[in-house]
C-alpha cells in the first residue's frame, strides 16, 4: 500500500525492510569506519629514549591520548628540522633550526 505526498510523489506506507544486500553494505561501511577509527599509530622507537628526555627536560604532562597526538606531532617536526638542516648544512638555507618546547 502506497501513501501519495507532497508534490505527487508516493512513498511506502511502511518502513522499507532491509535487504540482505542493504544489510551487508551497512555491515561493510561499519567495518571500514571503525578500522579507519582504530587506525594504529606507529612510532620510530629509535626516538622513544629522545621523546622521554624532551618530556621530562621541558617538564610535559599528557593523558594517555593526548600523548600518542603529541609524539606524532613531535616526530614529524623533528624530521623537518632534520631534513632543514641538512639542508642548511649543504648551503640551502643560511639557517639551522632546533627543537624547543613548542
Amino acid at each position: 500500500r502506497r501513501v501519495h505526498g507532497v508534490l505527487g510523489f508516493s512513498y511506502p506506507l511502511y518502513p522499507l525492510r532491509l535487504t540482505s544486500n542493504m544489510l551487508r553494505l551497512t555491515l561493510a561501511v561499519v567495518l571500514v569506519a571503525v578500522a579507519m577509527g582504530a587506525r594504529v599509530v606507529s612510532f620510530d622507537q629509535d626516538l622513544d629514549t629522545e621523546w622521554a628526555e624532551y618530556i621530562k627536560y621541558h617538564s610535559k604532562q599528557y593523558m594517555y591520548g593526548e600523548e600518542l597526538a603529541r609524539r606524532a606531532i613531535w616526530e614529524k617536526n623533528l624530521a623537518y628540522i632534520n631534513q632543514h638542516n641538512l639542508e642548511a648544512d649543504r648551503g640551502v638555507h643560511t639557517f639551522w633550526l632546533g627543537m624547543n618546547e613548542y
